[in-house]
C-alpha cells in the first residue's frame, strides 16, 4: 500500500521549507530526523506515494511553485484564524483568505481543509482568538470549503512561559465553557453546511454538530483519489489523536519562523 506523506505537523514546510521539500521530490527522498534524534530515509517516488498532506499558515510559496508538485495528488490542511498578538509574523487575515481562493479555484475545495487551531484564551477568560470565526466561516463558505477542525489550545509549560514572556496570561476554561463554546460553533458552521471536527478533544464527545476528527484520514484520502489508502490508526501520534497512517517528514529542528507564542513544538521566537 501506497504511503501518505505528511508535510507536517512538526513544522510549516510549506512557508519556510518549501525548496528543500521540492529538492528531496526531485531525488526521490528525504532523510529527517524524527523525535528523539533518530535518523529516517523516507522513500517521496511518485510510485510509493499516495497522496500528500500539506500543513501551513501560508501557502503563498506553495502557489508560487506549485507546478513542482504536479507528479503528486496533495490534501491540504490550511489554518485560518487571527490572532495577531500571539501569531506575529502570520501574513494578515486577508491574504490568507486569498490563499484559499486560489486553492479552491486551482485544486478543488473539497481538497482543502480548514483549521481554525487552536483556540486561546487569555486576561482570565476575557480575551481569545474567536472574534472572527463568523466571518471566517462565511469566506470559508463562500470559496466552497465544507470541512472544519478546531481545538483548544494545551497548556503545555512552553507554551506558558512563552505566552508569560509577551505579557500575557494563558486561561484554561473549565469542560463546561469549552462544550458549549464548541457546540457555539457547531451551530454556526452547521448553518452553513460546514462540518466541525474536534481534533484530539476526549471532552468534547457527543455534543450536537460537532465529530471527532481524523486531520489524516485514509477513508477520505482514498475516495478523493480513487487508490486504496490505510485506515488503520496512526500509532505514533498522541493517545487522542484519530489520525490514520502517514509518515511525517517535517522536523522539530526546523525552527517555524511564525513565531506564534502558543508553539508547543520549537519554534523561532523573535526575543
Amino acid at each position: 500500500m501506497k504511503t501518505v506523506i505528511s508535510a507536517s505537523r512538526r513544522t510549516d514546510i510549506p512557508a519556510f521549507y518549501l525548496p528543500w521539500f521540492i529538492d528531496c521530490l526531485k531525488q526521490g527522498y528525504a532523510d529527517i530526523i524524527i523525535p528523539r534524534g533518530l535518523p529516517k530515509r523516507v522513500d517521496l517516488q511518485p510510485d510509493a506515494v499516495h497522496s500528500i498532506v500539506l500543513w501551513s499558515k501560508n501557502f503563498r510559496p506553495f502557489l508560487k511553485r506549485r507546478s513542482e508538485f504536479k507528479k503528486y495528488r496533495l490534501y491540504f490542511q490550511f489554518t485560518v484564524n487571527d490572532c495577531a498578538v500571539l501569531e506575529p509574523r502570520v501574513p494578515g487575515l486577508p491574504e490568507r483568505l486569498e490563499q484559499v481562493r486560489e486553492l479552491a479555484d486551482i485544486f478543488g475545495p473539497e481538497y482543502i481543509h480548514w483549521r481554525f487551531d487552536p483556540i486561546i484564551f487569555w486576561d482570565e477568560g476575557r480575551a481569545s482568538n474567536m472574534g472572527h470565526f463568523c466571518d471566517i466561516a462565511q469566506k470559508m463558505f463562500s470559496s466552497g470549503i465544507r470541512r472544519c477542525t478546531f481545538s483548544f489550545c494545551t497548556h503545555y509549560r512552553k507554551t506558558v512561559n512563552q505566552t508569560r514572556r509577551k505579557g500575557l496570561i494563558l486561561f484554561d476554561p473549565p469542560l463546561e465553557e469549552k462544550r458549549r463554546i464548541a457546540e457555539e460553533l457547531g451551530r454556526i458552521t452547521q448553518s452553513l453546511g460546514i462540518t466541525l471536527y474536534a481534533c484530539s478533544q476526549p471532552g468534547l464527545s457527543g455534543i450536537k454538530h460537532v465529530s471527532v476528527a481524523k486531520c489524516i484520514d485514509g477513508n477520505l484520502l482514498e475516495q478523493l483519489f480513487g487508490e486504496r489508502a490505510s485506515r488503520a490508526r496512526d500509532r505514533s501520534q498522541r493517545e487522542e489523536c484519530h489520525c490514520t497512517k502517514s509518515v511525517d517528514v517535517g522536523s522539530y529542528n526546523l525552527k517555524c519562523l511564525h513565531g506564534c507564542s502558543y508553539c508547543y513544538a520549537n519554534p523561532g521566537i523573535l526575543a
